[in-house]
């Protein structure tokens, strides 16, 4: 994992997106085993679907096949999201808004299950739209067990094909916009030939 130090948002940019998240309370739940009690929730904001209740992927946890047209929903436009996801250099595929109730965690697992994340097609990237030091990231990797926090802001590569947990150990919901990316040779010599040194 790392931070994209080069890839920033200010407080001034993410507004919008607060504002949303703030006034919105209807997300989808996540469709996996880990999160039985759905603390764990999301909106589409580009995906493979036309509307921002659609969260899935084809083919992956039970979607449906038929789901495979990449496509902005209307929070793209709502938020402005050009402004942000311009300043990543990379052609985007599902841009999700993901939350995590206050109080609650999402257990240790992988993201392997998209056969894009566990094969490098895909790149995700976190950055922390509603968040504070209280919540918690954990990381198995080859190295050992790293604990870190996101700041809100920040740009971060995580290789979500290792395990990874999360712990929301506060009283606030916490909010990731969630990109991910199509790997390409821009991202491969401006951040992997160091980053995989980490993983």
């Amino acid at each position: 994992m790392r931070i994209f130090e080069d890839i920033s948002f200010t407080d001034e940019q993410l507004q919008p997106i607060v504002n949303w998240c703030q006034s919105n309370i209807e997300f989808s739940p996540v469709v996996t085993k880990f999160n039985k009690n759905n603390q764990w929730t999301a909106v589409s904001v580009r995906g493979y679907a036309g509307t921002i209740e659609q969260i899935g992927k084809g083919g992956v946890l039970g979607t449906l096949d038929d789901l495979n047209k990449l496509q902005n929903t209307p929070l793209y436009d709502e938020l402005m999201m050009d402004k942000i996801l311009d300043k990543i250099p990379a052609e985007k595929e599902r841009v999700r808004l993901m939350k995590l109730e206050a109080g609650t965690i999402i257990a240790k697992h992988t993201d392997k299950v998209d056969k894009d994340i566990k094969s490098g097609k895909i790149v995700r990237l976190h950055v922390p739209v509603i968040t504070n030091k209280n919540v918690k990231m954990f990381s198995w990797l080859k190295g050992g067990l790293a604990e870190f926090h996101m700041a809100k802001g920040e740009c971060w590569w995580l290789d979500v094909s290792l395990p990874h947990k999360v712990e929301n150990n506060s009283e606030t919901d916490r909010v990731h916009l969630v990109v991910d990316i199509y790997n390409n040779d821009t991202i491969k010599e401006r951040y992997f030939n160091e980053l995989c040194n980490d993983r």
